[in-house]
């Protein structure tokens, strides 16, 4: 059983970092899929038109977060992320 946790975590750490378990990653990432949902049902609820400055900034900002948490999301759909310790 010793044998077999140490061949285990030997084949989880990675010279530069250590994989992140699974249950983590769909976590993660179920996270930020519910994250990029609320951020689109905020982007449709605004004007079309943009009155105002504040307005036009807010907007900019939220496409910017779901432009990242659309690169996030691609990053942890996939099998195997090394985190840094």
């Amino acid at each position: 059983m010793e044998k077999k946790n140490k061949m285990l975590n030997e084949q989880n750490n990675y010279p530069k970092g250590k994989l992140l378990p699974e249950n983590e990653r769909l976590q993660i990432l179920n996270d930020l899929i519910n994250t990029k949902k609320l951020l689109e049902n905020t982007l449709e609820k605004m004007s079309i038109t943009k009155k105002t400055i504040l307005l036009q900034k807010n907007k900019e900002e939220l496409e910017k977060k779901l432009i990242q948490i659309e690169k996030d999301i691609n990053i942890f759909s996939k099998k195997n992320i090394i985190i840094n310790e």
